[in-house]
Formats: structure tokens, sequence, C-alpha cells
């Protein structure tokens, strides 16, 4: 394995008063979109955010990970890691336990995967399927790690196809970090001949890059679609939920017999249930129980949104939040928070609450939290921080 070129920092915390005039922020009650007289929420609470340099440059010049914390109503924020993600951090990286997987931005061509315990100041390259003498490129699928209860990770890697640059193989593949091994799924090909929705010119499978964990790493979830090649041409003709188990290296289908034209959205935070369209219908599979039940709630970006034990939270443009209850197909407006996007909601590590962020004035934005997650709970400003941190994750 090799070990990440990146430096890693957490920087101390050695006074409040230090922080405070130099990359503090305080509440601002000049301009403050929230509401009530106190922060709404004096506990410590920390968040990773994607640090993009404008003109202020408050942590400096170049991209990188930031850490955010939350102490008796005054934000501070530092340097955490000179690396960034492809996307944003909501989409390219997973948190679970403390440990942390990143889809890092691409360089030299390459997309890597870095793990790391938020407890030390260690971090790693993920390892990838190499290259065959039939393929050019071997890199990790940013968006598709997922961190089991147990620390595991749950990823896809990929190489490119030697003669056709625009053709890849996907692989799926199981780390350890206790003690740095990892497995490699056996291909999905057989499992999609053996469906009876197999056309005469199906000839394979191809993995989906939305995957995720059990609670204990033992099975892979994700969908798998059914493909061919006719006159040069790919045709899809079905795709179909699947559990992965590591142990046995064997695929199970999900779903219903009827559920053919899968798309994989979510999985809940307790890792019971899995939320799924099929035919642009949206479901809810309990894995428990194997009983699946219709939902007719619907949201966008729905990997993007912070997920609960039930659902998600979403802001919308409007600048209401909502709680959208997918197990029991309830839509909770949770508050209205007057003019502008509540955006980056998410809910608190107990999932009582909901922080969000708002856009202000003067090169500056706010974090807010909810009271709680029922009808009519109230929210407040917490305090402000420089537009330049974007796609804020919690950690604690």
């Amino acid at each position: 394995m090799k070990n990440l070129k990146i430096i890693l920092g957490f920087l101390l915390i050695m006074m409040m008063t230090l922080l405070v005039t130099t990359t503090g922020c305080k509440k601002d009650d000049s301009n403050n979109p929230g509401g009530g007289d106190n922060p709404g929420d004096t506990d410590n609470v920390s968040f990773l955010a994607y640090y993009k340099p404008g003109t202020e440059q408050v942590l400096g010049s170049e991209k990188l990970i930031a850490l955010l914390t939350v102490k008796d109503g005054v934000i501070s924020y530092s340097s955490y890691l000179n690396a960034y993600p492809q996307d944003n951090m909501t989409t390219n990286c997973d948190i679970n336990n403390n440990i942390m997987v990143l889809g890092l931005n691409a360089k030299d061509f390459e997309n890597k995967g870095a793990y790391m315990n938020l407890n030390d100041d260690n971090a790693n390259y993920l390892p990838v399927v190499e290259a065959s003498e039939e393929s050019d490129f071997a890199y990790f699928q940013t968006s598709t790690g997922d961190v089991a209860d147990n620390g595991m990770i749950i990823y896809s890697t990929a190489t490119d196809d030697k003669y056709y640059g625009d053709e890849y193989k996907p692989y799926l593949l199981r780390f350890n970090p206790s003690d740095n091994s990892y497995d490699v799924a056996i291909s999905p090909n057989s499992f999609i001949a053996s469906q009876p929705e197999v056309g005469n010119d199906t000839e394979a499978g191809l993995i989906s890059r939305t995957l995720f964990a059990s609670p204990d790493g033992k099975y892979a979830y994700g969908q798998v679609a059914g493909y061919g090649v006719d006159g040069g041409a790919i045709h899809w003709d079905f795709s179909i939920l699947f559990k992965y188990d590591f142990d046995q290296q064997n695929y199970t289908r999900l779903g219903g017999p009827d559920d053919n034209d899968v798309t994989i959205d979510a999985m809940t935070s307790d890792r019971r249930y899995i939320i799924f369209s099929n035919h642009s219908k949206k479901k809810v599979l309990d894995l428990q129980t194997g009983n699946i039940s219709a939902s007719d709630l619907n949201t966008v970006n729905v990997k993007e949104n912070s997920w609960g034990k039930n659902g998600c939270c979403v802001g919308a443009s409007t600048g209401n939040l909502y709680y959208k209850d997918f197990v029991n197909n309830k839509e909770t407006l949770v508050c209205e928070t007057g003019y502008g996007w509540a955006y980056n909601a998410m809910f608190s590590k107990n999932e009582d609450k909901i922080f969000f962020c708002k856009e202000g004035s003067n090169g500056v934005n706010y974090l807010l939290v909810t009271s709680g997650i029922s009808e009519g709970s109230t929210y407040d400003t917490i305090g402000s921080f420089p537009h330049e941190f974007y796609d804020m994750v919690i950690i604690n």
C-alpha cells in the first residue's frame, strides 16, 4: 500500500480568545438570517468543509479540507487536510465512527481514494485493481466510498479499455483498515445471465457507482445493469438491486420480481432500509424483513442529502426545511426560515435537530440549527463563517 503523500494537520485550539481574534467568527446580529437572541446550539460540534479560496483567502491560496468547530456559540476554523474532493464533500466523502473515505480530485489523470481515522493524523490511499494488458488506467471511482459501522470500506475502482477509452470495467471492493487487507468481488456477469429478463444478446453486467455497506461490512448493496452491444452500440436491457456477500462470493437479487428498471438512491443511517426507484416510482426496501413499500415522496440528489433512520432532511430554495420520512411515507415542514435557500441541511449526530446554512452579505454565510425535526420547530443562528467554505459534513 502506498502512503498518501499528503501533510495532515490538526491545528490545536490554544485559546478561545486567540481563535476569536484570528480565525473565529462570532454571531453577527447586524445581518442575521436566524431568529432569537442567543445561538441556537452551544454544544461542541465539528464539521469538515471544502475550502475554495476566494478574494479573502482566509486559509491561504490552495484548495483544501478545513475543520470548523463550534464551541459556546463561536465558530472557529483551521486547515485540516491539504487535499480536496473530486467534486464536493457530500458526494465524494463518507464518515462513519471516525473513519473517513474521500474521493480525491484527479491529479496527473489519476483519481485516487483516501481513507483516514479522524482520531489520528495518518491517511493512506485505498488499493485499486491494477490495469491489465487490455487496459490503460486504474482509478478510484470518487463517489463510491461507503464506510460500514465496523470501519470496513465498500467502494469501486475501474480500468479503461486500452483500445476504447470511453469504455471501462468497474470492480467492487471491500477494504479492512484494521489489517490493510482487501477483497475484490467476482464479476456479476454470471449473476446477470441467470436473471429471467436476460435477452438473446445480453452479454454482461455493469455495477453502478452508488454503493452501500451492511453494518458489519459483510455485504455490499447496489444496482447492476444487464447490457449488450449491437452494431457497436450499447443497449441496456434491465437493471436490478443486488446484495453481494464478500465471504461467500455470491450475488443475491433484491426487490420484487418486477423491480427490473431500478435506480438505487440511498440507505438510511441505521442501514436497515434502501430507498430506490423502479420505473420512476419510489420504493422502500426493508433489508431485515424483505418487505417493499411504495413511497409518495421524492427528492432530487438523494445521495447528497443527510439521511437519518427513516429519511432525509432537505432545505429548499424558499428557505423551508423538510424532514422526508420515507419509511412512514410522511413529509414534515420542520420550519420556515424566510427568504433564501436553506442549503447544506444535515442531521445532528443523534438526529434530533438539523444544521443548515444560509447565504449572507459581506462575504459571510451563516450556520443555523433547528430546535427539533417535528413540525413547528424553531431555529436560530449559531454564527457566521467565510463564504469560502462549502459542502460541510458533520463529524461529531
